[in-house]
């Protein structure tokens, strides 16, 4: 799921990969900040933005304001649309929607760029599995969170710890994190090898029940005997 859709699901939470590349999405601090109210006006359904509530809010001139916004117009940030009535009555809204679009391109390009970054469709398909599994979408925090973890162990690593807690009843985010931190520390980086673990472990306690059996057998016959 791409940040544009995040946003259009409700996500509020702006993500951490924005932050790491403001530099390429504004050309100024003063931008960023009239993005970041546009924003705010945004996700609180305001139907309509002045310039002098703007000003207010930023302490800026009205002229800094119109600039940065024409800026971010220009860039492909934002998207004027102009409400005025009939009667007259001057008003205009300004979407902060395209710049997640930006941030999205910005996300594809840096992937192709790094070659271990893990490939996009697959990261989607994990997604999915989370969220079929879970019963509920990610939010952002948990997406950037998987997003840090995928990159940095196996793909199958995360989805065989998560069917693992499940089967454990552990809905816990952190609880699957810890089964692939332990399979990391082991050297498993497979669906063979874990696989290859869980046998040994079933093997073990197998041998555990079964010594259990004959130490019970055992005090039986001593009993008996007596």
């Amino acid at each position: 799921m791409g940040f544009y859709q995040q946003y259009q699901m409700g996500q509020i939470v702006l993500p951490a990969f924005l932050f790491e590349n403001i530099n390429q999405l504004f050309a100024s601090p003063e931008e960023f900040l009239v993005w970041q109210l546009v924003y705010l006006e945004n996700v609180t359904k305001s139907t309509s933005l002045s310039i002098d509530r703007l000003s207010k809010r930023t302490g800026m001139s009205a002229e800094t304001i119109n600039r940065a916004l024409n800026n971010l117009i220009s860039t492909g940030s934002v998207q004027y649309q102009d409400t005025s009535k009939e009667d007259g009555k001057v008003g205009f809204y300004i979407d902060a929607s395209p710049l997640f679009q930006r941030l999205d391109q910005l996300a594809e390009m840096s992937q192709a760029e790094d070659p271990e970054t893990v490939n996009q469709k697959e990261f989607q398909e994990l997604l999915k599995f989370f969220e079929e599994n879970y019963g509920r979408m990610l939010s952002s925090i948990e997406i950037e969170d998987l997003q840090k973890l995928a990159q940095e162990v196996p793909l199958v690593l995360i989805q065989e710890a998560v069917r693992e807690a499940l089967l454990n009843g552990k809905t816990r985010w952190r609880y699957w994190q810890a089964i692939v931190r332990s399979w990391v520390q082991e050297g498993i980086q497979t669906k063979e090898q874990i696989q290859r673990r869980r046998d040994e472990w079933e093997l073990k306690k197998t041998r555990q029940i079964k010594a259990s059996d004959e130490f019970k057998n055992n005090v039986n016959l001593w009993r008996i005997e007596e």
